[in-house]
């Protein structure tokens, strides 16, 4: 019975730790996700003010 008690209980830890490292995974994949989307925000921004956002945007018309 005690070996089994103790199964239960690694199991239940085991789960534990699992839900928890899955939850700091998304929530880092969140900060990855914001930091990705305000780095291409940035960089069109940035092509913008050089103006080379307009002349790709007509050649992608083409």
């Amino acid at each position: 019975i005690l070996a089994h008690l103790e199964r239960i209980t690694d199991d239940h830890e085991f789960r534990k730790q699992v839900n928890t490292l899955t939850q700091k995974k998304n929530e880092l994949q969140i900060q990855l996700d914001l930091a990705t989307k305000t780095k291409e925000e940035l960089a069109e921004e940035l092509q913008k003010e050089k103006g080379w956002w307009g002349k790709w945007s007509i050649d992608k018309k083409k």
